[in-house]
């Protein structure tokens, strides 16, 4: 299993940086940074990937329904299409997968002792508010990112 050190936040923010840089300037053409805590506050739309085996956790993306608009749009490589919630919602679990394969790259050996689930959905303003997190203990980042000027918000977990 994993073990996490207290240092360890600043490592893994510094690895989802680089992950969500690099998924967004090779899969989507499109320019991603860091942004401030509060630029993505709301979210309607969540996925999220569990990482079992060697490695326990999960990767959290969590969107404002224009922001995944917008997403579905450099997928899909168009301007303002209309979408159906479905591939909405497919875009932002690939997004979710990507960012969750990407980081496990990132484990050296542990990498193929780590499993990842398919992305799950959910359509709601918080999972604390829901009560369908699950309660881990261990390290915890959370980054907000911009891409085309909309916020959307990174979390990982490790336990």
């Amino acid at each position: 299993m994993l073990t996490t050190n207290p240092g360890s936040e600043e490592q893994w923010a510094n690895q989802i940086d680089a992950v969500v840089s690099h998924v967004f300037q090779t899969m989507l053409l499109r320019s991603c940074g860091v942004a401030g805590q509060d630029a993505a506050q709301d979210h309607d739309i969540s996925a999220r990937v569990v990482f079992t085996g060697a490695v326990a956790g999960h990767c959290v993306v969590e969107f404002p329904f224009t922001t995944a608009e917008k997403l579905t749009d450099a997928y899909l490589g168009t301007e303002d299409g209309e979408w159906d919630d479905a591939m909405i919602e497919d875009a932002v679990g690939e997004l979710c997968n990507m960012i969750a394969g990407g980081w496990k790259g990132k484990l050296g050996k542990l990498d193929s002792a780590c499993q990842l689930s398919a992305p799950s959905i959910w359509r709601s303003t918080s999972w604390r508010r829901t009560g369908r997190a699950p309660n881990m203990t261990g390290t915890r980042v959370r980054r907000t990112y911009t891409f085309d000027g909309s916020a959307f918000n990174v979390r990982l977990v490790l336990g």
